[in-house]
């Protein structure tokens, strides 16, 4: 069972590697123009070596950053009520105790992203969405901090995308 499942996952895994192939070298490219820092799609940089030889004006840069700047300042604050805990029971809805109840586990919700690593993360993954347009992030639990909370993005070279699989 555990070898035909571990078959499956290194076929699956082959099988994505293929079909994101012929998005590879356009990414990097892209990344090449626009954010060469973070743009290791295909080229595997060594530190120390000369980025951003194909920046010629900064004006695609900028125009990422201001994208980025704009995209978290508002649409990914969690402030803005982006996260509301409800219930789609009009009963439950009506119950003062209930609807006290799903208040008080929304602003613990907004307090533990607010004191996580969250608007670092979410920077990073309005990144990945800016270039590739793919982005990757996880929300895992952190015992050892105030928030419990950690959230981890991926890098596009570092992920794969499957669409409608079973």
């Amino acid at each position: 069972m555990a070898d035909e499942l571990a078959e499956w996952v290194c076929k699956k895994l082959d099988r994505l590697q293929k079909d994101r192939l012929t998005w590879d070298a356009h990414v990097q490219e892209v990344y090449d123009y626009i954010d060469p820092t973070n743009g290791q799609v295909t080229n595997i940089e060594s530190p120390g070596q000369r980025r951003g030889d194909h920046i010629f004006d900064y004006t695609p840069t900028d125009s990422y950053d201001t994208f980025v700047s704009c995209l978290y300042a508002n649409i990914f604050d969690p402030k803005n009520g982006l996260i509301e805990v409800t219930t789609g029971n009009k009963d439950l809805k009506d119950n003062n105790e209930v609807s006290d109840w799903f208040k008080d586990v929304t602003i613990a919700t907004i307090e533990n992203i607010a004191a996580s690593n969250y608007p670092l993360e979410i920077q990073k993954a309005l990144q990945s969405l800016g270039i590739p347009g793919v982005a990757h992030i996880i929300c895992l639990p952190d015992f050892d901090s105030e928030s419990l909370l950690r959230f981890n993005t991926f890098h596009f070279a570092n992920s794969y995308v499957a669409e409608n699989e079973n």
